[in-house]
């Protein structure tokens, strides 16, 4: 799926004893177990050891500044219910003509799917993605000779 980031972005707010707050490099191992329990019941997915996530997460195209989780608060303490987690590759972004980040991986534990917990992750990240873009897009026109193309 394809969305221009520059459109207006419709105010969603989160279910019930939902906050959405970045994926800070504290939430990394959590979010693997969450990714495990959200597609676990997708035909074919297979859980991603905990090395392989670590490479995901400590991957230079994952950007943790522009991923963002949804945790529930509850006895148990803050646990993910989900989350949408970006990646970018800026040095994809001259061949391409344009500048794109990727929702690498999005999803709901079990107990939380069916809630719209996507549309208010998403209401977040868009919004930071679009300043992350136009912030490469004007250093790019700096270092580009031919920036009038633009």
């Amino acid at each position: 799926m394809y969305r221009v980031v520059a459109e207006p972005i419709p105010a969603v707010v989160p279910p019930r004893g939902i906050r959405i707050r970045h994926c800070t490099s504290e939430w990394f191992e959590a979010a693997g177990v969450a990714k495990n329990d959200a597609f676990r019941d997708h035909r074919g997915s297979q859980p991603t050891l905990e090395k392989r996530w670590g490479q995901f997460t400590r991957s230079p195209q994952f950007r943790p500044d522009l991923s963002w989780l949804a945790v529930a608060d509850d006895a148990n303490g803050a646990r993910i219910a989900g989350f949408a987690l970006t990646s970018l590759n800026e040095e994809d972004w001259d061949l391409q003509g344009y500048n794109a980040g990727y929702v690498a991986l999005m999803g709901a534990v079990r107990e939380w799917r069916g809630r719209r917990l996507a549309p208010a992750l998403l209401a977040h990240l868009i919004p930071g993605r679009r300043t992350r873009t136009r912030r490469a897009r004007r250093r790019h026109c700096q270092s580009n000779r031919d920036a009038q193309s633009l």
